[in-house]
């Protein structure tokens, strides 16, 4: 196999494996009652009530309105604002949160949880650590601290190639062509 064709295969193999420990993570739910995608609505609210979540915590003014506004959940859940609602109508059937609508701005809606929703989040991630706690207990602290560092090299890495190729891109369509040759 050649140099170029041994690159092509552990790039795919890199892509695939990256796709599988994202599916892990985020379509998995520590909870039978909730679905994947009703524990990570659940756990983006859970964690910007628990101010442990940054990015929403910018959304909300000081002083602000409380709760979280179902654009920035969209945000970070990167879906659209109807499909949010959507998933947050069934959630509030289910009594785990509530929404209202803005005091200065009715257009605005925020969402919060419930006592019930606070609870079950709660034990959700007492399970999801332990869960956590139990793959780093398997794998050991020396193969951790490997994989952490080449986590954060492969972003580094990832960032500063997929800058690089964008200014590329922007340059004109040629640029962006070379840039794709060059790999």
């Amino acid at each position: 196999m050649s140099t170029s064709e041994e690159i092509d295969q552990r790039t795919r193999e890199l892509f695939a494996t990256a796709a599988e420990i994202k599916d892990l993570f985020f379509n998995y739910s520590p909870l039978p009652e909730l679905s994947h995608g009703q524990f990570l609505m659940l756990r983006h609210i859970y964690q910007f009530e628990n101010d442990q979540c940054p990015f929403a915590a910018e959304e909300e003014p000081p002083g602000g309105e409380g709760g979280l506004k179902i654009t920035a959940l969209a945000k970070l859940m990167r879906n659209a604002p109807p499909t949010v609602s959507q998933k947050a109508d069934d959630l509030e059937r289910l009594g785990y949160l509530q929404r209202r609508r803005g005091r200065r701005d009715r257009r605005a809606v925020y969402v919060s949880l419930t006592p019930q929703g606070q609870a079950l989040m709660a034990r959700a991630m007492r399970l999801y650590d332990h869960l956590g706690r139990r793959v780093v207990a398997r794998l050991g602290d020396q193969q951790i601290r490997v994989f952490v560092e080449t986590l954060r090299n492969l972003k580094e890495a990832l960032a500063a190639e997929q800058a690089e190729f964008a200014a590329a891109l922007a340059r004109g369509e040629e640029e962006g062509q070379n840039a794709e040759s060059n790999t």
